[in-house]
């Protein structure tokens, strides 16, 4: 469930922030996923410790305004470090 995603994320983020580590977090098919969910799992996170946001377009989808309104609607609402996944599968990059 959406829930057993969120309760991992942190278990796991918070476990490697106690052992000293630099966490960045993962968010695969970040581009497919509901903004809702994704700003959700992307404030947990940081609550939880991370220190960065990978966000993944895993199957190329994202065009660069659609990449630009994402990326901007996670940094107002959560605020922290994104780096970017991305594939060229449709000649957009």
């Amino acid at each position: 469930t959406r829930q057993d995603v969120l309760n991992r994320m942190s278990d796991a983020v918070k476990f490697a922030k106690d052992k000293g580590l630099y966490i960045s977090v993962n968010a695969e098919d970040a581009s497919r996923s509901d903004i809702d969910f994704l700003t959700e799992f992307a404030l947990l996170a940081k609550r939880s410790g991370a220190d960065r946001l990978r966000f993944c377009d895993t199957v190329g989808t994202l065009t660069p305004l659609s990449a630009f309104r994402y990326i901007k609607t996670l940094i107002d609402a959560v605020g922290i470090n994104i780096e970017m996944h991305t594939h060229n599968d449709f000649g957009m990059a």
